[in-house]
């Protein structure tokens, strides 16, 4: 088992159990990359930056099928609309999961490049290293990807369970919303 410090401590561990349960959307949001780290990774291994609009595009597509092919009422639409929402989940909290353990691995490579006895060895160790945190950069982005579409399928989802009819996301009104929230817990 690798033990891991919550960062900024020295006697915190961090206990691995997202790896133990279910996957829902709320655990996603707890492991989904932050989109900060995903740009300048991006940017630092001159990989294609994600859509900026990957989540209401994936959000609008979803409502349109929902709208085209899920029944209006009855057992089947629940099970249509749970089958449509858990598998992207599934796959983005999947994800996730491999890009955290492939930049684990890609940092201890690069502690172990670190420690190597001799300078020859120190940059073959080195390139090793580099190498597996480009492939862990990729990774990362796939899990932004993936979480940013699993965002927008349950968006739909919710809209098509609560028998709303769906609307697009307005940013600013919801920027509004959210000052407006930050303003009330200040006073």
């Amino acid at each position: 088992m690798h033990i891991e410090l919550v960062s900024g401590t020295t006697n915190v561990i961090r206990f691995p159990g997202a790896q133990r349960i279910i996957p829902t959307l709320d655990l996603l949001h707890d492991i989904a990359p932050d989109v900060r780290v995903v740009l300048n990774l991006a940017d630092a291994f001159f990989l294609e930056p994600p859509l900026h609009d990957l989540r209401d595009r994936t959000d609008a597509e979803t409502a349109d099928f929902i709208a085209l092919h899920v029944p209006p009422h009855g057992p089947s639409r629940a099970a249509m609309l749970k089958d449509m929402e858990m598998p992207s989940v599934r796959a983005a909290i999947d994800a996730c999961r491999q890009a955290e353990a492939a930049a684990q691995l890609a940092r201890d490579a690069r502690a172990a490049a670190n420690n190597a006895p001799d300078a020859s060895q120190r940059e073959e160790l080195r390139d090793r290293a580099d190498s597996l945190a480009r492939d862990a950069a990729v990774l990362l982005l796939r899990a932004h990807v993936l979480a940013e579409e699993a965002d927008g399928v349950a968006r739909a989802v919710a809209f098509a369970r609560s028998g709303e009819t769906w609307v697009p996301r307005n940013h600013a009104d919801e920027t509004d919303a959210l000052i407006g929230i930050g303003a009330a817990l200040a006073r």
